[in-house]
């Protein structure tokens, strides 16, 4: 070891890792281990790379707690931003027309839209299906929340778009025929979804913080417990299911 750095031949070994929030580095109750604070940080001391890569868009971002640990970048909004010390080197985000024409098909179908933006989440407050989870965003989002009424069809930082199933909802699969080739989905179950630019994930994200970092995506470690950190975990060198984790992970 060197510098905390392994060595392989001639060759640096520095990994990058990778690291989900909810269900990974804290529980429902926002809650994060000490052991994984302190593991996150003697990485970095030893010299790798400590990056989170979450399904929250940026707006959805700021706990001081999770910050204060220490990370070298962010993969936001399920791959569709990227920002490594403090500096974007994208942020992908539909048009007005794209969320316009994805918001009025969802709500046609029985689906109530989420609109999860690079600075705010627009949300329609009436007849939400999960109160409680309404609730919790209502109490730490704060003014970042807005109506979605606020900006009708001028939703300029609209990065990701939850869509939850009301009561009659028609199948998952007639509402993703309907928006096929517009937006790839993430589909979480059959009444809630994630749906994100085509051809932009975690995956992506991941492949293109190494690609800036000048690592080998092959020397990189991920770990997540969810359907959307699937293609993150396939695309790192070790990927890592959480023991909470979804069986389909």
């Amino acid at each position: 070891m060197e510098n905390g750095i392994s060595n392989h031949g001639d060759r640096v070994r520095q990994r990058a890792c990778f690291f989900d929030i909810d269900g990974t580095l804290w529980d429902r109750q926002n809650r994060i281990p000490q052991s994984a604070v302190r593991a996150i940080r003697a990485l970095r001391r030893n010299g790798h790379k400590a990056l989170l890569c979450s399904g929250r868009s940026r707006s959805y971002i700021f706990d001081e707690a999770l910050l204060a640990i220490g990370f070298d970048g962010i993969v936001s909004g399920a791959g569709a931003m990227l920002e490594l010390n403090g500096e974007t080197l994208f942020s992908h985000v539909f048009s007005p027309e794209q969320v316009l024409t994805a918001v009025q098909t969802a709500e046609e179908f029985g689906y109530t839209p989420l609109l999860e933006g690079v600075r705010t989440i627009s949300i329609r407050a009436e007849g939400f299906p999960i109160p409680d989870y309404y609730d919790k965003l209502k109490r730490e989002l704060g003014d970042v929340l807005e109506p979605l009424s606020r900006r009708w069809g001028r939703w300029d930082d609209t990065s990701k778009l939850t869509v939850l199933g009301l009561p009659g909802a028609r199948p998952m699969d007639e509402l993703r025929q309907a928006l096929s080739g517009a937006f790839d989905f993430l589909v979480h179950g059959p009444a809630l979804a994630e749906l994100v630019l085509p051809g932009v994930n975690k995956g992506t994200g991941l492949r293109a913080a190494c690609e800036a970092m000048r690592l080998d995506v092959r020397n990189s470690v991920a770990f997540g417990d969810s359907a959307n950190d699937a293609q993150m975990l396939e695309a790192a060198g070790v990927g890592v299911c959480m023991g909470n984790g979804t069986d389909a992970l």
